[in-house]
């Protein structure tokens, strides 16, 4: 007997560094994301865009906690990647 399963894999975006050669890291987070979520709607391949909760910390986590999350990514508004805050890295 065969069996035949039907998976759907679903992969979360929650930053874009780098766009057709173009090193994002020193642009804010939200200009990132505004770029990931185009790209993510021409692509229709199961890529899910992380979207932005503005709420508090601590109320973020608590409710991650609720649903069983396995943990939280979180980025101050206006910020470039911690790679060029450092200025480590390419670029």
């Amino acid at each position: 007997m065969r069996c035949a399963f039907i998976c759907t894999l679903r992969r979360w975006a929650f930053d874009l560094i780098e766009l057709d050669g173009d090193d994002l890291r020193h642009e804010p987070i939200e200009r990132r994301k505004a770029a990931l979520a185009k790209l993510i709607r021409r692509a229709k391949t199961g890529l899910v865009l992380n979207e932005h909760i503005d709420e508090p910390g601590d109320v973020v986590f608590r409710h991650a906690c609720k649903l069983g999350l396995e943990g939280i990514v979180s980025k101050r508004l206006g910020s470039p990647t911690a790679a060029a805050a450092r200025g480590t890295g390419s670029g």
